[in-house]
Protein backbone atom coordinates (compact mmCIF):
# COMPACT_ATOMS: atom_id res chain seq x y z
CA UNK A 1 0.00 0.00 0.00
CA UNK A 2 1.71 3.00 -0.80
CA UNK A 3 0.68 5.70 1.82
CA UNK A 4 -1.54 4.26 4.32
CA UNK A 5 -0.18 6.61 7.41
CA UNK A 6 -1.80 10.05 8.18
CA UNK A 7 0.27 13.27 8.71
CA UNK A 8 1.10 12.22 12.81
CA UNK A 9 2.38 8.69 11.71
CA UNK A 10 -1.00 6.72 12.31
CA UNK A 11 -2.70 3.87 10.01
CA UNK A 12 -5.44 5.75 8.85
CA UNK A 13 -8.01 3.66 6.18
CA UNK A 14 -8.72 7.44 4.39
CA UNK A 15 -5.15 7.65 3.69
CA UNK A 16 -5.38 3.94 1.56
CA UNK A 17 -8.63 5.27 -0.12
CA UNK A 18 -6.41 8.50 -1.22
CA UNK A 19 -3.17 6.81 -2.36
CA UNK A 20 -4.49 3.26 -3.49
CA UNK A 21 -6.34 4.19 -6.70
CA UNK A 22 -2.89 6.04 -8.31
CA UNK A 23 -0.98 3.30 -7.75
CA UNK A 24 -4.04 0.96 -9.20
CA UNK A 25 -3.75 3.30 -12.61
CA UNK A 26 0.15 3.36 -12.52
CA UNK A 27 0.28 -0.17 -12.28
CA UNK A 28 -2.47 -1.13 -15.33
CA UNK A 29 0.25 1.52 -16.93
CA UNK A 30 2.98 -0.58 -15.67
CA UNK A 31 1.37 -4.04 -17.12
CA UNK A 32 0.54 -2.48 -20.02
CA UNK A 33 3.50 -0.73 -21.29
CA UNK A 34 6.27 -1.55 -19.07
CA UNK A 35 6.17 -4.88 -18.00
CA UNK A 36 6.69 -7.55 -20.97
CA UNK A 37 4.62 -10.37 -19.96
CA UNK A 38 2.02 -12.27 -21.94
CA UNK A 39 -0.81 -14.20 -21.46
CA UNK A 40 -2.48 -16.61 -23.39
CA UNK A 41 -5.61 -15.72 -25.69
CA UNK A 42 -7.15 -18.00 -28.32
CA UNK A 43 -4.23 -20.69 -28.29
CA UNK A 44 -1.22 -17.68 -28.17
CA UNK A 45 0.61 -15.82 -26.12
CA UNK A 46 -0.15 -12.25 -26.76
CA UNK A 47 1.18 -8.92 -24.78
CA UNK A 48 -0.86 -7.66 -22.15
CA UNK A 49 -3.73 -5.67 -23.39
CA UNK A 50 -6.61 -3.50 -21.52
CA UNK A 51 -9.01 -5.97 -21.97
CA UNK A 52 -6.77 -8.47 -20.58
CA UNK A 53 -6.99 -6.84 -17.08
CA UNK A 54 -10.50 -6.60 -14.23
CA UNK A 55 -10.70 -4.39 -11.65
CA UNK A 56 -13.36 -5.88 -9.03
CA UNK A 57 -15.06 -3.82 -6.44
CA UNK A 58 -17.04 -5.39 -3.34
CA UNK A 59 -19.20 -1.88 -3.37
CA UNK A 60 -19.97 1.10 -5.84
CA UNK A 61 -21.13 3.52 -3.57
CA UNK A 62 -19.99 4.72 0.07
CA UNK A 63 -22.87 6.54 1.86
CA UNK A 64 -23.74 8.17 -1.68
CA UNK A 65 -20.30 8.78 -2.55
CA UNK A 66 -18.92 6.69 -5.79
CA UNK A 67 -16.17 4.81 -5.30
CA UNK A 68 -15.05 3.82 -8.25
CA UNK A 69 -14.28 7.46 -9.33
CA UNK A 70 -11.19 7.63 -8.27
CA UNK A 71 -10.04 4.71 -10.07
CA UNK A 72 -11.36 6.08 -13.14
CA UNK A 73 -10.03 9.30 -12.96
CA UNK A 74 -6.36 7.71 -12.59
CA UNK A 75 -7.23 5.23 -15.67
CA UNK A 76 -8.28 8.54 -17.61
CA UNK A 77 -4.73 10.44 -16.47
CA UNK A 78 -2.75 7.87 -18.11
CA UNK A 79 -5.23 7.93 -21.22
CA UNK A 80 -6.06 3.68 -20.39
CA UNK A 81 -9.30 2.68 -22.13
CA UNK A 82 -11.75 1.47 -19.38
CA UNK A 83 -15.41 0.42 -19.22
CA UNK A 84 -17.40 0.22 -16.25
CA UNK A 85 -19.92 -1.65 -15.72
CA UNK A 86 -22.98 -0.40 -13.92
CA UNK A 87 -21.46 2.57 -11.29
CA UNK A 88 -22.55 6.48 -11.98
CA UNK A 89 -19.18 7.09 -12.95
CA UNK A 90 -20.64 6.58 -16.65
CA UNK A 91 -23.47 8.94 -15.66
CA UNK A 92 -21.01 12.03 -14.37
CA UNK A 93 -18.58 12.35 -17.09
CA UNK A 94 -18.56 15.72 -18.71
CA UNK A 95 -19.24 14.25 -22.30
CA UNK A 96 -22.74 12.24 -21.00
CA UNK A 97 -24.61 14.66 -18.54
CA UNK A 98 -23.59 17.34 -22.09
CA UNK A 99 -25.60 14.95 -23.37
CA UNK A 100 -28.24 13.99 -21.26
CA UNK A 101 -28.95 17.98 -21.23
CA UNK A 102 -28.93 18.21 -25.13
CA UNK A 103 -31.44 15.21 -25.43
CA UNK A 104 -33.86 17.09 -22.59
CA UNK A 105 -33.79 20.26 -24.55
CA UNK A 106 -35.18 18.51 -27.80
CA UNK A 107 -37.85 16.74 -25.64
CA UNK A 108 -38.64 19.87 -23.49
CA UNK A 109 -37.97 22.89 -25.65
CA UNK A 110 -39.77 25.04 -22.88
CA UNK A 111 -37.53 24.04 -20.19
CA UNK A 112 -35.02 26.97 -20.31
CA UNK A 113 -32.77 25.38 -17.52
CA UNK A 114 -32.30 22.60 -19.99
CA UNK A 115 -31.62 24.68 -22.97
CA UNK A 116 -29.11 27.53 -21.59
CA UNK A 117 -27.17 24.35 -20.26
CA UNK A 118 -27.00 22.82 -23.65
CA UNK A 119 -26.05 26.32 -25.53
CA UNK A 120 -23.19 27.07 -22.40
CA UNK A 121 -22.09 23.11 -22.53
CA UNK A 122 -18.96 22.20 -23.93
CA UNK A 123 -20.72 20.91 -27.48
CA UNK A 124 -21.87 24.81 -28.25
CA UNK A 125 -20.00 25.86 -26.38
CA UNK A 126 -21.90 29.84 -26.72
CA UNK A 127 -20.72 32.93 -24.26
CA UNK A 128 -22.59 34.25 -22.09
CA UNK A 129 -22.20 37.47 -23.94
CA UNK A 130 -23.57 36.00 -27.28
CA UNK A 131 -26.57 34.51 -24.73
CA UNK A 132 -27.14 37.95 -22.87
CA UNK A 133 -27.29 39.28 -26.24
CA UNK A 134 -30.03 37.52 -27.59
CA UNK A 135 -31.59 37.10 -24.16
CA UNK A 136 -31.93 41.05 -23.85
CA UNK A 137 -33.28 43.29 -26.17
CA UNK A 138 -34.02 47.16 -26.14
CA UNK A 139 -36.95 48.43 -27.96
CA UNK A 140 -36.21 51.28 -30.48
CA UNK A 141 -38.79 52.85 -30.15
CA UNK A 142 -39.22 53.73 -25.98
CA UNK A 143 -35.85 52.73 -25.06
CA UNK A 144 -37.59 49.61 -22.59
CA UNK A 145 -35.54 46.51 -21.76
CA UNK A 146 -36.94 43.66 -23.05
CA UNK A 147 -36.22 39.73 -22.90
CA UNK A 148 -36.61 37.36 -25.16
CA UNK A 149 -37.18 33.16 -23.89
CA UNK A 150 -34.57 30.94 -25.01
CA UNK A 151 -37.20 28.71 -26.50
CA UNK A 152 -36.51 26.81 -29.89
CA UNK A 153 -39.87 26.67 -30.77
CA UNK A 154 -40.36 30.51 -30.70
CA UNK A 155 -39.99 32.50 -34.05
CA UNK A 156 -36.82 34.28 -34.10
CA UNK A 157 -36.18 37.83 -36.07
CA UNK A 158 -32.66 37.36 -36.69
CA UNK A 159 -32.42 40.49 -39.13
CA UNK A 160 -32.59 42.18 -35.22
CA UNK A 161 -30.17 40.01 -33.96
CA UNK A 162 -26.31 41.61 -33.17
CA UNK A 163 -23.58 39.57 -34.94
CA UNK A 164 -22.55 37.23 -32.11
CA UNK A 165 -25.67 36.29 -31.03
CA UNK A 166 -26.79 34.37 -34.30
CA UNK A 167 -24.56 31.10 -33.32
CA UNK A 168 -27.33 31.57 -30.52
CA UNK A 169 -30.04 31.37 -33.41
CA UNK A 170 -28.56 28.89 -35.30
CA UNK A 171 -28.60 26.27 -32.27
CA UNK A 172 -31.71 27.02 -31.21
CA UNK A 173 -32.92 26.36 -34.93
CA UNK A 174 -30.79 22.98 -34.68
CA UNK A 175 -32.75 22.14 -31.50
CA UNK A 176 -36.13 22.99 -33.42
CA UNK A 177 -35.59 20.41 -35.99
CA UNK A 178 -34.80 17.56 -33.54
CA UNK A 179 -37.68 18.64 -31.59
CA UNK A 180 -40.34 18.12 -34.34
CA UNK A 181 -38.77 15.04 -35.57
CA UNK A 182 -37.88 12.89 -32.43
CA UNK A 183 -40.37 10.54 -33.03
CA UNK A 184 -40.56 10.04 -36.32
CA UNK A 185 -37.37 8.73 -36.98
CA UNK A 186 -35.19 6.49 -34.39
CA UNK A 187 -33.74 7.55 -30.92
CA UNK A 188 -30.05 6.76 -32.19
CA UNK A 189 -30.45 8.46 -35.69
CA UNK A 190 -31.54 11.29 -34.02
CA UNK A 191 -28.60 11.46 -31.23
CA UNK A 192 -26.00 10.68 -34.05
CA UNK A 193 -28.05 13.90 -36.11
CA UNK A 194 -27.38 16.02 -33.36
CA UNK A 195 -23.33 15.05 -32.97
CA UNK A 196 -22.76 15.37 -36.39
CA UNK A 197 -24.63 18.94 -36.28
CA UNK A 198 -22.19 20.10 -33.87
CA UNK A 199 -18.88 17.93 -35.06
CA UNK A 200 -18.57 16.57 -31.62
CA UNK A 201 -16.12 14.14 -32.74
CA UNK A 202 -13.73 15.98 -34.16
CA UNK A 203 -14.25 18.20 -30.55
CA UNK A 204 -13.97 15.55 -28.02
CA UNK A 205 -10.98 14.08 -29.64
CA UNK A 206 -8.82 16.97 -28.76
CA UNK A 207 -9.96 16.52 -24.76
CA UNK A 208 -6.89 14.85 -22.67
CA UNK A 209 -9.62 11.92 -22.34
CA UNK A 210 -10.45 11.89 -26.11
CA UNK A 211 -10.43 8.26 -26.47
CA UNK A 212 -12.85 7.60 -23.55
CA UNK A 213 -15.01 10.48 -24.39
CA UNK A 214 -15.60 9.30 -27.64
CA UNK A 215 -16.55 5.59 -26.84
CA UNK A 216 -19.04 7.24 -23.93
CA UNK A 217 -20.86 8.66 -26.50
CA UNK A 218 -21.06 5.63 -28.52
CA UNK A 219 -21.90 3.49 -26.29
CA UNK A 220 -25.40 5.58 -25.06
CA UNK A 221 -26.03 5.55 -28.65
CA UNK A 222 -25.94 1.79 -28.65
CA UNK A 223 -27.95 1.96 -25.39
CA UNK A 224 -30.54 4.17 -27.21
CA UNK A 225 -30.62 1.31 -30.12
CA UNK A 226 -31.19 -1.71 -27.24
CA UNK A 227 -34.07 0.79 -25.97
CA UNK A 228 -36.02 0.88 -28.87
CA UNK A 229 -36.59 -3.15 -28.54
CA UNK A 230 -38.66 -2.85 -26.23
CA UNK A 231 -39.95 1.36 -26.76
CA UNK A 232 -39.08 3.56 -29.15
CA UNK A 233 -40.73 6.79 -27.24
CA UNK A 234 -38.21 9.15 -27.14
CA UNK A 235 -39.24 10.80 -24.11
CA UNK A 236 -39.34 7.37 -22.05
CA UNK A 237 -35.57 7.33 -23.22
CA UNK A 238 -34.71 10.76 -21.88
CA UNK A 239 -36.86 9.61 -18.39
CA UNK A 240 -34.49 6.12 -18.64
CA UNK A 241 -31.40 8.15 -18.64
CA UNK A 242 -32.08 10.27 -16.05
CA UNK A 243 -33.47 7.58 -13.85
CA UNK A 244 -30.52 5.41 -14.15
CA UNK A 245 -28.19 9.17 -13.18
CA UNK A 246 -30.11 9.13 -9.92
CA UNK A 247 -29.71 5.35 -9.25
CA UNK A 248 -26.29 4.81 -10.73
CA UNK A 249 -27.07 2.19 -13.13
CA UNK A 250 -26.13 1.98 -16.60
CA UNK A 251 -26.76 -0.68 -19.13
CA UNK A 252 -23.48 -3.11 -19.64
CA UNK A 253 -25.05 -5.23 -22.55
CA UNK A 254 -22.80 -3.52 -24.71
CA UNK A 255 -19.55 -3.58 -22.72
CA UNK A 256 -19.03 -7.21 -21.27
CA UNK A 257 -18.85 -8.28 -25.12
CA UNK A 258 -15.72 -10.70 -25.73
CA UNK A 259 -12.75 -8.43 -27.68
CA UNK A 260 -13.97 -5.25 -26.57
CA UNK A 261 -11.05 -3.10 -25.50
CA UNK A 262 -10.62 -1.63 -22.05
CA UNK A 263 -10.11 -2.35 -18.40
CA UNK A 264 -12.89 -4.11 -16.96
CA UNK A 265 -14.24 -2.46 -13.85
CA UNK A 266 -17.05 -4.26 -11.92
CA UNK A 267 -18.64 -5.51 -8.97
CA UNK A 268 -17.94 -9.02 -7.78
CA UNK A 269 -21.69 -10.09 -8.12
CA UNK A 270 -21.58 -8.85 -11.76
CA UNK A 271 -17.94 -10.47 -12.37
CA UNK A 272 -19.66 -14.21 -11.48
CA UNK A 273 -19.08 -16.56 -14.62
CA UNK A 274 -16.61 -14.41 -15.73
CA UNK A 275 -12.60 -14.85 -16.26
CA UNK A 276 -10.24 -12.44 -16.62
CA UNK A 277 -6.57 -13.18 -17.26
CA UNK A 278 -5.41 -10.03 -14.54
CA UNK A 279 -7.89 -9.20 -11.56
CA UNK A 280 -6.78 -6.23 -9.34
CA UNK A 281 -9.00 -6.09 -6.32
CA UNK A 282 -9.84 -2.93 -5.33
CA UNK A 283 -11.49 -0.72 -1.88
CA UNK A 284 -9.56 -2.74 0.53
CA UNK A 285 -11.31 -0.64 3.31
CA UNK A 286 -14.96 -1.85 2.41
CA UNK A 287 -16.35 -3.66 5.87
CA UNK A 288 -16.54 -7.13 5.34
CA UNK A 289 -19.82 -7.43 7.23
CA UNK A 290 -22.24 -5.26 8.65
CA UNK A 291 -21.92 -4.49 12.40
CA UNK A 292 -25.48 -4.94 12.65
CA UNK A 293 -28.04 -6.71 11.20
CA UNK A 294 -30.14 -5.56 8.33
CA UNK A 295 -32.25 -7.96 8.16
CA UNK A 296 -33.81 -10.95 9.38
CA UNK A 297 -36.21 -13.67 7.31
CA UNK A 298 -38.49 -15.81 9.53
CA UNK A 299 -39.61 -18.46 6.96
CA UNK A 300 -41.91 -20.37 9.49
CA UNK A 301 -43.82 -17.39 10.75
CA UNK A 302 -43.69 -15.77 6.92
CA UNK A 303 -42.11 -12.59 8.81
CA UNK A 304 -39.71 -10.07 7.00
CA UNK A 305 -37.93 -7.78 9.70
CA UNK A 306 -35.39 -4.56 9.09
CA UNK A 307 -35.10 -1.64 11.18
CA UNK A 308 -37.29 0.84 10.63
CA UNK A 309 -36.81 4.73 11.58
CA UNK A 310 -33.99 3.99 14.01
CA UNK A 311 -36.06 1.16 16.21
CA UNK A 312 -35.31 -2.43 15.63
CA UNK A 313 -37.86 -5.24 16.08
CA UNK A 314 -37.17 -7.65 19.02
CA UNK A 315 -37.13 -10.64 16.95
CA UNK A 316 -34.42 -8.80 14.87
CA UNK A 317 -32.11 -8.58 17.97
CA UNK A 318 -33.01 -11.96 19.08
CA UNK A 319 -31.84 -13.32 15.99
CA UNK A 320 -28.48 -10.99 15.44
CA UNK A 321 -25.98 -13.53 16.13
CA UNK A 322 -27.42 -16.08 13.08
CA UNK A 323 -27.16 -12.85 11.18
CA UNK A 324 -23.99 -11.61 11.82
CA UNK A 325 -22.66 -14.85 11.13
CA UNK A 326 -24.62 -15.46 7.76
CA UNK A 327 -23.46 -12.37 7.13
CA UNK A 328 -19.58 -13.20 7.54
CA UNK A 329 -20.14 -16.45 5.52
CA UNK A 330 -21.28 -14.41 2.50
CA UNK A 331 -18.67 -12.20 3.42
CA UNK A 332 -15.86 -15.62 2.64
CA UNK A 333 -17.76 -15.87 -0.33
CA UNK A 334 -17.55 -12.94 -2.19
CA UNK A 335 -13.91 -12.89 -1.18
CA UNK A 336 -13.58 -16.30 -2.71
CA UNK A 337 -15.50 -15.69 -5.57
CA UNK A 338 -13.19 -12.60 -6.39
CA UNK A 339 -9.89 -14.21 -5.76
CA UNK A 340 -10.90 -17.23 -8.75
CA UNK A 341 -11.67 -14.71 -11.18
CA UNK A 342 -8.07 -14.32 -12.14
CA UNK A 343 -6.82 -17.03 -14.47
CA UNK A 344 -2.84 -15.43 -14.13
CA UNK A 345 -2.45 -13.02 -12.07
CA UNK A 346 -4.28 -11.54 -9.09
CA UNK A 347 -3.56 -8.15 -7.14
CA UNK A 348 -4.04 -7.46 -3.66
CA UNK A 349 -3.48 -4.66 -1.66
CA UNK A 350 -1.32 -5.06 1.49
CA UNK A 351 0.63 -3.48 4.02
CA UNK A 352 3.79 -4.00 6.16
CA UNK A 353 2.87 -2.82 9.39
CA UNK A 354 -0.68 -3.58 9.73
CA UNK A 355 -3.23 -5.92 7.61
CA UNK A 356 -5.98 -3.75 6.23
CA UNK A 357 -9.41 -4.65 7.56
CA UNK A 358 -11.88 -5.19 4.96
CA UNK A 359 -13.77 -7.42 3.12
CA UNK A 360 -10.28 -9.04 2.17
CA UNK A 361 -9.58 -10.03 5.65
CA UNK A 362 -10.19 -13.50 4.50
CA UNK A 363 -7.17 -13.45 2.38
CA UNK A 364 -4.58 -12.05 4.90
CA UNK A 365 -3.30 -15.90 5.69
CA UNK A 366 -1.62 -16.45 2.52
CA UNK A 367 -1.01 -12.57 1.83
CA UNK A 368 1.14 -12.12 4.77
CA UNK A 369 4.07 -14.24 6.57
CA UNK A 370 4.50 -15.52 9.61
CA UNK A 371 5.38 -12.51 11.73
CA UNK A 372 8.95 -14.18 12.55
CA UNK A 373 9.64 -13.45 8.94
CA UNK A 374 7.88 -10.02 8.00
CA UNK A 375 10.85 -8.30 8.45
CA UNK A 376 12.82 -10.04 5.77
CA UNK A 377 12.37 -8.41 2.70
CA UNK A 378 14.10 -8.97 -0.84
CA UNK A 379 12.94 -7.68 -4.56
CA UNK A 380 10.31 -10.30 -6.58
CA UNK A 381 11.63 -10.25 -10.11
CA UNK A 382 10.10 -8.72 -12.66
CA UNK A 383 8.36 -6.43 -10.99
CA UNK A 384 8.16 -2.98 -10.66
CA UNK A 385 10.78 -1.20 -8.07
CA UNK A 386 9.03 0.86 -5.72
CA UNK A 387 9.33 4.67 -6.16
CA UNK A 388 10.33 7.45 -3.44
CA UNK A 389 6.95 9.26 -4.79
CA UNK A 390 5.05 6.44 -4.07
CA UNK A 391 6.58 6.06 -0.66
CA UNK A 392 4.92 6.17 3.02
CA UNK A 393 5.76 9.24 5.12
CA UNK A 394 5.24 10.55 8.30
CA UNK A 395 6.31 7.76 10.38
CA UNK A 396 6.41 8.09 14.31
CA UNK A 397 9.31 8.31 16.12
CA UNK A 398 11.15 5.54 16.96
CA UNK A 399 9.80 3.26 13.60
CA UNK A 400 6.81 1.54 13.61
CA UNK A 401 3.34 2.20 15.60
CA UNK A 402 3.15 0.71 19.46
CA UNK A 403 1.00 -1.65 20.17
CA UNK A 404 1.02 -3.90 16.82
CA UNK A 405 0.65 -7.63 18.19
CA UNK A 406 3.87 -9.71 16.52
CA UNK A 407 5.97 -7.11 15.69
CA UNK A 408 8.79 -5.55 17.41
CA UNK A 409 9.69 -1.43 18.11
CA UNK A 410 12.82 -1.04 16.04
CA UNK A 411 15.28 1.95 17.53
CA UNK A 412 15.35 5.46 15.82
CA UNK A 413 19.11 4.73 14.95
CA UNK A 414 20.01 2.17 12.21
CA UNK A 415 18.80 1.55 8.29
CA UNK A 416 15.17 1.31 8.08
CA UNK A 417 13.62 -2.01 5.84
CA UNK A 418 11.17 -1.18 3.30
CA UNK A 419 7.38 -2.04 4.40
CA UNK A 420 4.58 -0.10 2.30
CA UNK A 421 5.18 -0.98 -1.27
CA UNK A 422 3.03 -1.72 -4.56
CA UNK A 423 2.11 -4.83 -4.75
CA UNK A 424 4.42 -7.17 -6.22
CA UNK A 425 7.49 -5.23 -6.00
CA UNK A 426 8.72 -6.47 -2.57
CA UNK A 427 8.56 -9.34 -0.89
CA UNK A 428 6.22 -8.30 1.83
CA UNK A 429 8.63 -6.80 4.99
CA UNK A 430 7.05 -5.47 8.20
CA UNK A 431 9.79 -3.04 9.34
CA UNK A 432 9.58 0.47 8.61
CA UNK A 433 9.79 2.30 5.41
CA UNK A 434 12.56 4.11 4.35
CA UNK A 435 11.98 7.67 4.40
CA UNK A 436 14.04 10.83 3.16
CA UNK A 437 13.12 13.35 6.09
CA UNK A 438 15.75 13.70 8.44
CA UNK A 439 13.64 14.79 11.18
CA UNK A 440 13.24 12.60 14.20
CA UNK A 441 9.22 13.46 14.19
CA UNK A 442 7.29 14.68 11.23
CA UNK A 443 4.57 16.06 12.30
CA UNK A 444 3.39 19.11 11.37
CA UNK A 445 3.63 20.94 14.70
CA UNK A 446 7.69 20.20 14.64
CA UNK A 447 8.45 21.11 10.66
CA UNK A 448 6.34 24.45 11.61
CA UNK A 449 8.75 24.73 15.06
CA UNK A 450 11.45 23.57 12.43
CA UNK A 451 10.66 26.52 9.45
CA UNK A 452 10.29 28.98 12.25
CA UNK A 453 13.85 28.60 13.64
CA UNK A 454 15.76 28.54 9.91
CA UNK A 455 13.46 31.56 9.20
CA UNK A 456 15.14 33.22 12.18
CA UNK A 457 18.31 32.16 11.71
CA UNK A 458 18.23 33.77 7.69
CA UNK A 459 17.31 36.70 9.44
CA UNK A 460 20.19 36.91 12.00
CA UNK A 461 22.43 36.54 9.56
CA UNK A 462 21.08 39.09 7.08
CA UNK A 463 21.65 41.66 10.23
CA UNK A 464 25.16 40.52 9.94
CA UNK A 465 24.78 38.25 13.42
CA UNK A 466 26.78 35.25 13.62
CA UNK A 467 25.74 31.68 12.03
CA UNK A 468 24.23 29.38 13.86
CA UNK A 469 27.01 26.38 15.23
CA UNK A 470 24.04 23.58 14.79
CA UNK A 471 24.64 22.12 11.62
CA UNK A 472 21.46 21.80 9.98
CA UNK A 473 20.80 25.16 10.18
CA UNK A 474 24.68 25.80 8.75
CA UNK A 475 23.74 23.84 5.62
CA UNK A 476 20.31 25.39 5.46
CA UNK A 477 21.79 29.36 5.13
CA UNK A 478 24.65 28.58 2.80
CA UNK A 479 24.15 30.27 -0.10
CA UNK A 480 20.82 31.42 1.00
CA UNK A 481 21.92 35.69 1.83
CA UNK A 482 20.89 36.44 -1.30
CA UNK A 483 17.55 34.86 -1.31
CA UNK A 484 16.34 36.04 2.72
CA UNK A 485 13.65 38.27 0.93
CA UNK A 486 11.96 35.54 -0.34
CA UNK A 487 12.04 32.85 2.43
CA UNK A 488 8.60 31.93 3.50
CA UNK A 489 7.09 29.65 6.02
CA UNK A 490 4.19 27.64 5.66
CA UNK A 491 1.61 27.05 8.20
CA UNK A 492 0.35 23.76 8.94
CA UNK A 493 -3.32 23.05 8.45
CA UNK A 494 -5.68 24.14 10.59
CA UNK A 495 -3.49 26.39 12.90
CA UNK A 496 -3.38 29.88 13.44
Amino acid sequence: MPRPYSDYGRFAKYRIDESYPPAVGAYVDWLIHQSGWAVEEDGEFTAIRPRHIGILFRRFRNFGADVTRAYVRALENRRIPHMLVGGSSFHECEEVIALRNALAAVEWPDDELSVFATLRGPFFALSDEALLLFRQIVDNGDGTLKTRRLNPLRPVDRPALPPIALDVADALELLRHLHIGRNHRPIAQSITMFLDAVRVHAGIALWPTGEQALANTQRLIDMARQFERGASSFRAFVNKLEIDAERGEADEAPIVEEGTEGVRLMTVHKAKGLQFPIVILADPTCSAARDTPSRHVDSVRRLWLEPLCGSTPAELLEAAAEEQQREEDEAIRVAYVAATRARDLLVAPVCGDQPIEGWLTVLDPVLYPSPATRTISSPAPGCPSFRRRFGARSRPKGGCPRGRPGQARRASSGPRRAAGRMVGSRVLGSGCRRTATTSPSATPRSRFRRCRRQRSELRRVARGGPRSTQPRFRTFAVGQDDHISGTSCRRPKGRP
